[in-house]
């Protein structure tokens, strides 16, 4: 069989070659689909926890508002708070290309909440002697989809936190 120096095509390395450099791209843009995936998730989780804490001091605003009186203190107490779970793997849609379907992530909503009987001097100045409750309440949540590739690492605990003041409206 007679080879000419001309021929067209391409050899067996260059072939290999190309292979090689089209697996290293396609990986590459899937860690970095992998990676958007889990950002999003985080977000998603962090967005359920800011709507899980809003409605908590809510809850706890209108109770003081309408004259009950809460437990001073952080409450409940403890390490884990009143739990709620901000996400569950099992409500999403059937992925073909893997996932964890027990994947739960829970958040713990503590509250602490004062009389505040002593007003400002700002407060005294312009007549306000009325008591208000200060109330602070914050979530802490187990990221499970920001976690850090060690073997080392537990969990890793999130919070948000919110303070606001509340007249007693009704007596």
């Amino acid at each position: 069989m007679f080879f000419s120096k001309f021929q067209r095509g391409f050899t067996y390395v260059e072939g290999i070659l190309a292979i090689t450099l089209t697996l290293a791209a396609s990986s590459a843009v899937a860690f970095g689909i992998q990676k958007s995936i889990r950002t999003y998730k985080s977000q998603q989780l962090k967005d359920k926890a800011v709507e899980a804490l809003i409605q908590y001091t809510e809850d706890y605003r209108m109770m003081v508002a309408y004259g009950e009186t809460p437990f001073p203190g952080k409450q409940p107490r403890g390490e884990n708070g009143h739990k709620i779970v901000l996400y569950d793997a099992s409500n999403e849609r059937e992925m073909s290309f893997g996932g964890n379907k027990e994947a739960v992530a829970h958040g713990y909503l503590f509250h602490d909440i004062q009389v505040v009987r002593n007003s400002s001097e700002c407060d005294q100045i312009l007549g306000e002697k009325k008591e208000y409750y200060n109330i602070k309440t914050w979530i802490e949540w187990d990221d499970i989809f920001d976690k850090k590739d060690d073997e080392f690492t537990y969990r890793n605990r999130k919070n948000l936190a919110f303070e606001v003041n509340q007249a007693v409206i009704l007596n």
